[in-house]
């Protein structure tokens, strides 16, 4: 009797103590409650997370006393999410197990509330703390400056949007070098990846980010889901002829999940199209035959992403014009024009193609026809090599 519940006891157990030790306990208090375009106060919060590009409730609580507070289990990764509820922005905050705590803040402006308490708040309120301290650093460089001007030169305008504009330029400089040392002590933190999303890509080459930058980031936080897009993000910022290509991913008619860096060792084909695009069906015909032109000689596959919307006319298509077989996969996330995939590779209309490299670096665009033909015949031949 004992050895026969004894399992799932204890696989029970397991499960609760798993579950404990994921939770979370996000408190916070407003030292002023009121709206900020409004006379009222706030009555309820909400926690909120991004999904598929759109904000979904997690949970609510009611505030009372100016306080409030959200209970629950963390996700698997440390995550961004909001708080709402206000007029005038939200609260940001890493889900994280542990305690949250919001520091008191101003309900009017709640996007400048600090967070604490848990590694990745600690480590985001750290360097808020130092864009703040940059941010007054930058005020003093520009009221030292006009100490140092004539009253004649304070009221010339032209002379005084050129040296404010110069000034802007040293804090600028100055907070982009403070934040790279920042990123560079935290790296063990998933926290910088989001740093490197939101500061840095807008001011450094997207070689040098990815070069430099990614080589020095440790491989546990490289298995953080944002590491991903973030390599595509670089990646598609410096898409040209000789550089890697952007992963992209979706699902495949039978529910499995396949990507493009899955295919790596061949050269392949990556296809936008749609069931609904005459232009794309008429390839059809092209890429059968530079399938059967090159055989297994030159390892060349397709990869077609398909943006419908509706699953059965993508699978219809694919059944109607037998275009399905182990060199050529299909894939989409119904996400019509919304789809990752078609900003990454900044693809404005279907068809598009672009062939990669085994290495997966990209060796060409829009190739159609017996423009694709003729490409696929000399990598067969040896003409053509790449890598």
């Amino acid at each position: 009797m004992h050895t026969k519940h004894a399992l799932p006891l204890l696989l029970l157990a397991y499960s609760l103590t798993t579950g404990a030790q994921r939770q979370f306990v996000i408190t916070g208090t407003m030292l002023n409650d009121s709206l900020c375009y409004s006379e009222a106060t706030v009555k309820k919060v909400y926690l909120t997370h991004e999904v598929n590009s759109q904000e979904v409730v997690i949970d609510s609580a009611t505030v009372m006393n100016k306080q409030f507070s959200f209970k629950g289990e963390a996700p698997e990764v440390v995550t961004p999410y909001t708080i709402t509820g206000f007029d005038n922005g939200a609260v940001q905050l890493f889900l994280e197990p542990g305690d949250i705590v919001i520091q008191p803040f101003n309900a009017q402006y709640p996007s400048h509330a600090k967070v604490e308490g848990t590694l990745a708040n600690n480590t985001i309120a750290e360097y808020q703390r130092l864009t703040d301290e940059m941010g007054k650093k930058g005020m003093q460089r520009l009221d030292s400056m006009k100490r140092g001007m004539s009253l004649g030169e304070l009221a010339n305008k032209m002379m005084m949007e050129r040296y404010q504009w110069s000034a802007n330029c040293a804090n600028s400089f100055d907070l982009q070098a403070a934040t790279m040392h920042f990123v560079c002590q935290h790296l063990n933190s998933p926290v910088v990846l989001y740093i490197i999303k939101n500061q840095l890509l807008q001011y450094f080459k997207p070689e040098i980010i990815e070069s430099q930058l990614f080589s020095a980031i440790p491989a546990e936080t490289r298995k953080h889901p944002i590491y991903k897009k973030l390599i595509n993000l670089v990646r598609a910022s410096n898409m040209q002829i000789g550089n890697p290509a952007p992963d992209v991913e979706g699902e495949t008619p039978d529910g499995k999940t396949l990507s493009l860096s899955q295919l790596r060792g061949k050269y392949v084909l990556l296809d936008f199209w749609a069931s609904w695009c005459a232009p794309c069906r008429r390839e059809f015909a092209f890429i059968k035959r530079a399938l059967k032109t090159t055989g297994d000689k030159a390892q060349f596959v397709v990869l077609s992403y398909s943006i419908d919307s509706k699953k059965k006319d993508w699978t219809d298509c694919i059944t109607k014009n037998k275009i399905a077989n182990d060199d050529w996969q299909h894939i989409t996330t119904l996400k019509g024009w919304d789809s990752e995939a078609l900003k990454l590779y900044n693809a404005t209309s279907v068809p598009c193609t672009i062939l990669i490299s085994p290495k997966g670096n990209i060796v060409g665009y829009d190739l159609r026809g017996e423009q694709l033909i003729n490409t696929v015949k000399r990598l067969k031949n040896g003409e053509q090599r790449h890598d």
